[in-house]
């Protein structure tokens, strides 16, 4: 008997296990969750993603949403599966620690309960206490020899690691490693954001799909970092080599990305331990190597203005319009009205014809607010663009600054290459958490309800790689050349350095026209 009961207890805990095992099962769906890293809570994006298989005979509705502990926010996503479909979605949004642990579905507009599984939102790990750099490690190389690369021989530092777990720490150093196959790692570049660096052998890097190398390198031109335990690599066109920053001692050369970096580390032998039982631990940099690369940070001070807007500007109309109002209403409610009401001999209307105009006069005021102030929408940005116009490319790192005198329930929207990342008044990250609002990612990503608010004053830093037509077209003639605005915007002021080391200058040139730049006599130095 006691036997019988024993195996009752084990399937009972491995059924109520299975409700948590990242994988529910409803009405001919299965929705399982797929292979990912540990997710930084104040760096980038996190990421989750989950296969929605529909077994059934009839499209599904399905909606994945997390929400966080008070509800105060949701980030959404909808799809329809059709019969015999499999549809991977991913919920994307930026970093917080603040999420209630677990992803909510909607089949048909009816949720799931928790007794048909779980799926469970992978937890951040609070970064925000000690502002440790963030690195992805190539899952062939295992964490525990990170920790010669990331401390200096001789020091004491504390450490700590798991590899069933696929994280560590080194000094101010935090590793992660990705579960799954590297065939499963994402494809777009925003995943790839919450990493101060990301680290693949040469033999890893060189097996990854066109897509996934695509997301790296997209990483790196807004500012991140890759680095390369090998010989090299073939680098993107738009990319090349610093031969000023080569460091042979280290084993070190490094290449510029727009606004990022790639280091290529010569591959150094760790003998010792159990390395010659395990080949992955001669994959392996200098601790002199390390230092250069994460010492490196460009864009986090490249866009770093304090957006703001004046009282004047948050004004739907300005004192001089307010004044001019009333002094009129104050002519007709006073002289006009007295001596129109003495003309016609009825000066006993009086006590019906100032009330009248009154409401009028409040009437007008409070229409003029509704239909001018409720409209403003002040918006200012501070935006450095690398244009690529061979690969038809732009790469976007701006300050943006919204005010709105009444609240929008449209919102703002952007596309899903484009980090979005709430700041403060002081330039700190300002995560969603302390947002009211929701994210709907049914088509890039919208931020709706909640996010411009009644005279709320609203920061974002942006960054996007995005694909692009817009160029300029460049004629030579003699000392001057010829430029065609093709960027669908005026230009005010252009300075164009040309092969030959000469800068030419011009301005206003309207969208779609051609302008005359003139070439400055000044001597340039490059």
């Amino acid at each position: 008997m006691k036997k019988i009961l024993f195996l009752l207890f084990i399937c009972l805990f491995a059924a109520e296990g299975s409700v948590f095992s990242g994988i529910i099962r409803y009405d001919g769906l299965v929705l399982t969750d797929i292979p990912d890293f540990e997710s930084s809570d104040i760096y980038g994006y996190n990421f989750a993603r989950v296969n929605v298989a529909n077994n059934s005979k009839e499209a599904r509705k399905v909606k994945l949403f997390f929400t966080s502990y008070e509800k105060t926010w949701e980030v959404s996503k909808t799809v329809t599966v059709l019969p015999g479909d499999i549809q991977e979605v991913v919920l994307y949004f930026p970093g917080t620690n603040q999420t209630n642990g677990a992803i909510s579905v909607e089949v048909d507009d009816k949720e799931v309960e928790y007794k048909h599984g779980r799926l469970d939102l992978r937890r951040s790990r609070g970064y925000s206490y000690n502002n440790n750099k963030y690195v992805l490690l190539d899952s062939a190389v295992p964490i525990k020899y990170m920790e010669d690369v990331a401390t200096p021989k001789g020091s004491k530092h504390s450490s700590s690691s798991s590899s069933s777990r696929r994280r560590g720490t080194f000094g101010d150093i935090d590793i992660t490693q990705f579960t799954g196959s590297n065939y499963q790692l994402y494809k777009n570049w925003l995943a790839y954001s919450q990493f101060q660096s990301v680290i693949f052998t040469q033999n890893t890097f060189e097996k990854l799909g066109a897509e996934v190398k695509n997301a790296i390198f997209d990483y790196v031109r807004t500012g991140g970092v890759l680095t390369i335990i090998g010989n090299d690599i073939k680098l993107p066109d738009d990319f090349y080599y610093l031969p000023k920053e080569r460091d042979e001692k280290a084993g070190l050369k490094a290449a510029e990305g727009v606004f990022g970096r790639v280091f290529i580390a010569e591959e150094r032998k760790q003998l010792q331990g159990d390395a010659e039982d395990n080949p992955a631990t001669n994959d392996s940099i200098t601790y002199e190597a390390y230092s250069k690369i994460m010492e490196f940070n460009i864009v986090k001070n490249l866009t770093n203005s304090s957006l703001s807007f004046t009282p004047e500007e948050t004004l739907a109309f300005d004192t001089i319009e307010l004044a001019g109002l009333s002094i009129l209403f104050a002519i007709f409610l006073g002289p006009v009205n007295i001596l129109w009401l003495k003309r016609k001999k009825r000066m006993i209307l009086i006590f019906l014809t100032v009330p009248v105009i009154s409401f009028f006069l409040c009437f007008s005021l409070a229409s003029y607010y509704y239909i001018f102030e409720s409209s403003v929408l002040n918006i200012k940005r501070n935006t450095l663009i690398y244009l690529n116009e061979k690969n038809n490319k732009a790469v976007t790192l701006a300050d943006y600054c919204v005010f709105s005198a009444a609240s929008n329930s449209e919102g703002m929207r952007f596309s899903d290459s484009t980090s979005v990342l709430p700041m403060d008044t002081n330039r700190r990250r300002n995560g969603i958490h302390n947002n009211i609002g929701s994210i709907i990612l049914d088509s890039g990503q919208h931020f709706a309800n909640g996010w411009i608010r009644a005279r709320t004053l609203r920061n974002l830093k942006l960054s996007s790689v995005e694909s692009v037509r817009e160029r300029i077209q460049v004629t030579y003639e003699n000392n001057s050349c010829k430029v065609m605005n093709g960027l669908g915007e005026d230009i005010e002021e252009i300075y164009l350095l040309s092969k030959a080391n000469e800068l030419f200058r011009g301005n206003s040139i309207p969208a779609g026209k051609t302008g005359v730049l003139t070439k400055d006599k000044s001597p340039t130095k490059r």
